[in-house]
């Protein structure tokens, strides 16, 4: 908000975007906010644009994806404590996706009773396990109409999306190229032409050097303890910008493998010279 309040209204706002994903109820905030600050709203995907980065993109009049831009499906996943364990102890997500196709297999195969299968279901997997996965998947559901409404998708087109990307895919990982993208979005997907493509290339390289995962941990003189600072996200525009600086500690699990926990962190604001 700080930043787009420096560049102020403005008829053409591009937004550059390179992200893993993210907690699904905030791209809808980011895309109003966006559009508060432009007559015409685009993205720029130079390669992921995973989940969130997703739903961001269908907020947006106008996506231009390069050869290596992709998206992911938007199924929820959920991590409760009543979640089921593994064999370590450790908690097993449930994703939308798997209950989807564990009741899909059934019709396949034929199964017509299904209410013992749904009672030893049940026996393993919480109900409010399974009541958490149908209210995510209905908020998402929600927001992606909402965020193809801004788009101004017609009814049948929203319904055909939501459905496919909401849970219609096999996997949470399934990558959708700028090809598939176009077939699922249609012309709103622009392809990068190769000058384009090959400065979004160049801009992505920049931020995975400044974004480097694999900054080596150092000892604390004071605490002894093994800790990293790495640059987690980066926000920039033409003249300003904001990092965000996360602190790491290495730590040994009982189990004997290693677990980073956070410190502390926040966001380092700058301005770039004119």
């Amino acid at each position: 908000f700080k930043h787009l309040k420096i560049i102020g209204k403005v008829k053409n706002l591009d937004l550059y975007l390179h992200t893993t994903g993210g907690l699904l109820e905030i791209p809808l905030k980011i895309v109003y906010l966006m559009r508060e600050f432009s007559e015409k709203f685009s993205v720029i995907i130079p390669y992921r644009a995973h989940s969130a980065g997703t739903l961001i993109s269908l907020g947006a009049d106008e996506i231009v994806m390069g050869k290596m831009g992709e998206f992911t499906p938007v199924d929820p996943q959920t991590m409760t404590p009543l979640n089921p364990k593994g064999a370590k102890g450790n908690v097993i997500t449930v994703a939308v996706q798997d209950l989807i196709s564990f009741f899909s297999f059934l019709d396949e195969i034929g199964v017509k009773n299904k209410e013992e299968i749904v009672v030893n279901l049940t026996n393993l997997l919480h109900p409010l396990v399974v009541g958490s996965v149908n209210r995510s998947w209905s908020l998402i559901k929600l927001i992606i109409d909402k965020l193809l409404t801004l788009s101004k998708y017609k009814e049948e087109e929203k319904k055909r999306i939501i459905d496919l990307l909401s849970g219609g895919l096999p996997s949470h990982r399934y990558l959708i190229t700028r090809w598939e993208a176009r077939e699922i979005l249609g012309d709103r997907v622009k392809f990068a032409d190769e000058e384009l493509d090959e400065m979004m290339w160049e801009l992505y390289e920049m931020y995975k050097v400044a974004l480097n995962p694999f900054t080596p941990y150092k000892k604390d003189p004071r605490t002894g303890r093994e800790i990293r600072r790495v640059t987690a996200a980066i926000i920039e525009t033409s003249n300003s910008g904001s990092h965000f600086v996360q602190t790491l500690e290495k730590r040994m699990r009982p189990d004997g493998k290693v677990e980073e926990v956070p410190l502390q962190g926040g966001w380092v604001d700058f301005r770039l010279p004119r």
